[in-house]
């Protein structure tokens, strides 16, 4: 299989997130989070999802390539997509036509008994499950089955009865994308709130205390009162609201906390920080390898998400410094008064 074209045009699909549109014909599709749904009889030229489940309905069409960040893509029977997919983190369904090849790095694939795949499919730390029925005109190439190919397997113990090099392959795309996906967010943040960002960086690091004080409250408040509005009928709009603050929240922090990490270890290695960027990216790197950790990992993460909820909570989204500066008070001047003019009355000569 042409693994390195599968790769490229992956890594080209942040061209489609910014597609000049066309007046007549399809045009490409980006859908950053949530779902997209291609409604029958609709067609794209490209799709491009970051942190998006798609769904292709039948009689829906793809005319080319299909790359996924961090989200599932489904295809119904009469769907079809004419060119390659590659999906990063999410799974594969089909019950349709794929005329390209497939690669799906740390998911799985389910291929239903109406499905066709006229290319190559390569799965990375993932599961294939053919239902009968279903075409597969290329090569089949898993993980699981060409990674003991390597001349270090044979120091690998229990290789042949454990398949964790599948899971581990997984772990680390999984990881990679929801990376990428968070850098993606960093990013943004970097370009249209580079102020607030730094404010809540700032007192993090200054007011870390007061920062997880108020974060752990936060912890312990909201997800129950989400969950509280969410089961009455009249709160769910509320429910929805708090929820997006709360994960906001939580995102611009875990960034101004991945930036001052980022800054630090650069220091430390004494590479020169030529922007920002860099340090955001290498931090949450290094916040991703810590947080990954057994049981250990788990308790930094919360640590770490306290602290970034308070440090957010505490500058009102950085939008005001923490603490407050204290109201200067003027103090009036007193001029000296002159003293009275000397009386001649009872003066004696």
């Amino acid at each position: 299989m042409k693994r390195w074209l599968v790769i490229g045009f992956a890594l080209l699909g942040l061209v489609f997130a910014a597609p000049t549109a066309s007046a007549d014909g399809p045009r490409p599709r980006a859908c950053f989070g949530g779902n997209l749904v291609l409604a029958a009889e609709e067609t794209a030229e490209n799709v491009a999802l970051f942190g998006c489940h798609l769904e292709m309905k039948n009689g829906a069409r793809v005319l080319r390539d299909l790359v996924s960040f961090g989200g599932n893509v489904t295809l119904a029977e009469g769907a079809r997509i004419g060119g390659d997919v590659a999906v990063f983190g999410g799974h594969l369904r089909s019950a349709g036509r794929i005329d390209g090849d497939v690669a799906v790095f740390g998911g799985n694939v389910t291929l239903e008994s109406t499905a066709m795949l006229d290319g190559d499919l390569a799965i990375f730390g993932g599961v294939l499950n053919q239902k009968e029925g279903a075409v597969v005109r290329g090569r089949v190439e898993r993980s699981t089955e060409t990674s003991w190919n390597s001349p270090l397997a044979m120091f690998i113990p229990f290789r042949n009865g454990m398949d964790w090099f599948g899971a581990f392959v997984g772990w680390i795309v999984r990881g990679l994308v929801y990376t990428l996906a968070l850098g993606a967010l960093g990013a943004l943040i970097l370009v249209f709130l580079p102020t607030q960002l730094n404010q809540v960086a700032s007192v993090a690091e200054k007011s870390a205390l007061p920062s997880i004080g108020v974060g752990c409250l936060a912890w312990l408040v909201v997800p129950p009162l989400i969950i509280l509005f969410a089961i009455t009928c009249l709160g769910i709009p509320l429910s929805l609201v708090l929820g997006i603050v709360f994960v906001a929240a939580m995102v611009l922090g875990w960034v101004a906390i991945s930036l001052i990490v980022g800054d630090r270890l650069l220091d430390a290695l004494k590479v020169k920080n030529l922007v920002p960027l860099l340090a955001m990216f290498v931090g949450l790197i290094a916040l991703w390898l810590v947080t990954s950790l057994p049981v250990l990992g788990t308790l930094i993460w919360l640590f770490l998400t306290a602290l970034a909820l308070g440090a957010v909570a505490l500058t009102r989204f950085g939008t005001r410094a923490y603490p407050q500066p204290l109201p200067t008070s003027t103090i009036p001047t007193v001029m000296p008064t002159a003293p009275p003019p000397a009386s001649d009355d009872g003066v004696n000569i």
